[in-house]
């Protein structure tokens, strides 16, 4: 079906934390992109103002179930097939 990471981000304009959900095809996408968002700095823009660096407070990658179909992008869904993971 897929994987769902989910990022957990202390955002300084943002009172409280936010939740950014993306959807991979295979798990070793899902854990690259993971570590990825995790070591590389993320800035939040505004407009007349300096960049303001943004922090991972948590994050998680799960295999989505049968039931969470819907969370499959449509453009997707050929994708979203069982697979043995290859250690891509």
């Amino acid at each position: 079906m897929g994987w769902l990471l989910t990022l957990m981000l202390a955002v300084p304009q943002v009172e409280g934390t936010v939740q950014v959900e993306m959807w991979f095809s295979r798990e070793s996408y899902c854990t690259f992109a993971r570590s990825k968002f995790t070591e590389q700095p993320m800035y939040s823009l505004t407009q007349g103002a300096p960049r303001v660096p943004v922090t991972v407070k948590d994050s998680a990658c799960r295999e989505l179930g049968p039931e969470e179909t819907n969370r499959v992008p449509p453009h997707m869904s050929a994708q979203a097939t069982p697979e043995a993971d290859t250690g891509f």
